[in-house]
């Protein structure tokens, strides 16, 4: 054994000493000849094997000059740059408050009623190398409570991770894992685990983001044919400096999001009644008014088919709403760190079932502080 561990450990000093020598090599070959494309490559990767990132990043940088299309030498420049990139962690902290007019969003003819509520959510994200990759970690802790209609007390906690990947044309992909638990009046509602896949664009264009989700729901016992697959996909688009050259103005559009809900059904809630198609639609336009200070309208649509029916029910339910807003941004609200928001939007959800029939009008503010 100890013969063994021996001639092990001499093998590695051996193969340490010749990958040195290979390096060695190829430096002087570079000296020799500087233009080589393959040279330069093969020495970055030799460079990031001995733990030499800022030596591979130069290389590939150098080369870059000569040849500044080369999809090698800006792909793995790029992946360098963000494993040089030093890890941290955000915190954001948000505060709100919210006046709904039909807090349990009833129609009319049943009676309504107006409800105060407060919210308070901690969201953290977290960038920082794994080996070979730059890991993203996103989580969320949520909660809100009502003053009347305390039944609509919601309490949520998620989280999601998942490698940084570079794809041509300036595209950032991240695969990740997803958890999420909620209650619902102090008493569990439903928990998920899926998989999201975010795309995010690092340079210009309009399509700035598209996330994709698939996730397994399951909800409580009391909540019989609930439990669902659910899809998602959502892209989302961007254009600034519409109104003139240098102003600011922001439009952000997420058409069209789609979800699909696989509600298994069954039992005595009827054939599938939770499970449904939904297409939707959500614009923002915000305009600089002020220093620190933008407005502007804001527009939700969507329509949602639901397959299959409840006997007790209109068969073939369909609902369509929209809700058309204002929102008001204020940033560096008494700190550089704080940012004020306030919000009025209009709820109109029509559907062909007059019980899920409602209107609300909503009001709120919120503060986030980001450290």
């Amino acid at each position: 054994m100890r013969a063994a561990a021996v001639f092990l450990a001499f093998g590695l000093l051996i193969g340490s000493a010749q990958g040195a020598e290979d390096i060695e090599s190829v430096f002087q070959r570079l000296l020799q000849n500087p233009s080589d494309v393959e040279l330069n490559l093969l020495y970055a990767r030799l460079a990031e094997e001995r733990g030499e990132l800022e030596k591979a990043l130069a290389t590939y940088e150098r080369l870059l000059l000569q040849d500044p299309e080369n999809a090698t030498a800006l792909a793995e420049a790029a992946r360098i740059r963000r494993l040089l990139e030093p890890s941290r962690t955000a915190y954001v902290a948000i505060l709100g408050y919210r006046y709904d007019t039909n807090a349990p969003h009833r129609e009319e003819e049943v009676g309504t009623f107006g409800d105060h509520s407060g919210s308070a959510a901690i969201i953290v994200r977290d960038e920082r190398v794994l080996g070979d990759r730059r890991i993203r970690t996103t989580a969320q802790l949520y909660g809100d409570a009502h003053v009347a209609f305390q039944a609509a007390d919601l309490y949520l906690v998620s989280a999601q991770s998942g490698p940084l990947l570079l794809l041509p044309d300036r595209w950032q992909v991240r695969p990740a894992v997803a958890l999420t638990y909620a209650a619902l009046d102090r008493e569990f509602l439903f928990y998920s685990a899926g998989v999201v896949v975010n795309f995010e664009k690092l340079g210009p264009g309009i399509l700035r983001t598209l996330d994709l989700r698939l996730a397994l729901e399951d909800y409580n016992t009391e909540r019989t044919g609930r439990d669902a697959v659910v899809f998602e996909v959502a892209p989302r688009f961007q254009w600034t400096n519409l109104a003139a050259a240098a102003t600011q103005d922001v439009l952000s559009i997420t058409m069209p999001r789609y979800i699909f809900n696989g509600a298994r059904g069954g039992g005595d809630t009827g054939k599938y009644r939770n499970r449904y198609h939904q297409i939707s639609a959500q614009a923002e336009y915000l305009y600089p008014v002020y220093d620190n200070v933008l407005a502007g309208p804001e527009l939700v649509l969507w329509y949602r088919d639901y397959i299959g029916h409840d006997p007790d029910e209109v068969e073939d339910r369909e609902d369509r709403r929209y809700a058309p807003g204002a929102k008001v941004v204020v940033s560096e609200f008494l700190r550089p760190e704080v940012t004020l928001v306030l919000r009025y939007f209009f709820e109109n959800n029509y559907s062909n079932d007059p019980q899920k029939r409602y209107k609300n009008h909503s009001f709120g503010v919120s503060v986030a502080w980001e450290f």
